[in-house]
């Protein structure tokens, strides 16, 4: 009886010690677990915050830059057309109007008028369109300022009218704080319809006489368009 009693407290202390081991390994691996769901958890937090920190530091930057090209007027250029004042018993009266045909503003602009149909034209074409001192008389200058983006703009010069058929030729070199621009501009007055051409070249930079096209137009209507485009001279 004592040996039989001997062999159950053995069994029962064995079968307590493999209790408590298997206890202590779940209680282990719970523990684990808990800590390695807390890691994963704490490292997706980090990477949450490094991304809003990313967005933060992008936002930043495009703040800068946008103040920058605010400040400085970026690639802003504007355009010269004719715009109708009013009408009289003779017809309407005209007037120039210049646009800033971008979100940026324009800084310090100023615009230099000159009429081609007052240049002897066989001349003017020998010389590839180019104006000579000679022609400085029928310059007219004006000191424009600034001028606001997303669709500011001005008018100037003094109102004039038109003869009805009579095309119109002007030149115009309009200089800004960070770009210049040579514009050349022909009109016509047609049936009481007023019809427009134009092309606007960019010097890429001051320093660099580089030529780029900004523009290049016509009205459908205007004498020799194709396709909303003439050929200039």
């Amino acid at each position: 009886m004592k040996k039989n009693q001997k062999m159950d407290t053995e069994l029962i202390f064995i079968i307590v010690s493999v209790l408590i081991t298997g206890g202590l390994a779940i209680n282990a691996h719970i523990s684990n677990t808990k800590k390695d769901a807390d890691l994963k958890n704490k490292t997706e937090e980090i990477i949450r915050l490094q991304n809003k920190l990313n967005k933060n530091s992008e936002d930043l930057i495009y703040a800068q830059n946008e103040l920058l090209n605010y400040t400085t007027g970026k690639d802003a250029y504007g355009l010269v057309e004719i715009l109708k004042i009013s009408n009289n018993e003779n017809g309407f009266y005209y007037q120039f109007y210049f646009s800033n045909e971008t979100n940026y503003p324009l800084y310090d602009v100023k615009i230099t008028l000159l009429n081609r149909n007052l240049i002897d034209q066989e001349s003017l074409k020998k010389r590839n369109g180019l104006a000579t001192l000679e022609d400085l008389k029928n310059y007219k200058n004006f000191n424009i300022g600034t001028i606001g983006g997303e669709g500011g703009g001005t008018s100037f010069g003094e109102m004039f009218s038109l003869k009805p058929d009579n095309l119109q030729d002007f030149l115009f070199s309009i200089t800004s704080r960070n770009l210049s621009f040579s514009q050349q501009l022909k009109f016509i007055e047609k049936e009481s319809v007023l019809l427009q051409a134009t092309k606007l070249n960019s010097i890429v930079s001051k320093s660099n006489s580089k030529v780029k096209i900004l523009v290049d137009k016509a009205d459908d209507e205007f004498p020799g368009s194709i396709k909303g485009k003439v050929e200039w001279k």
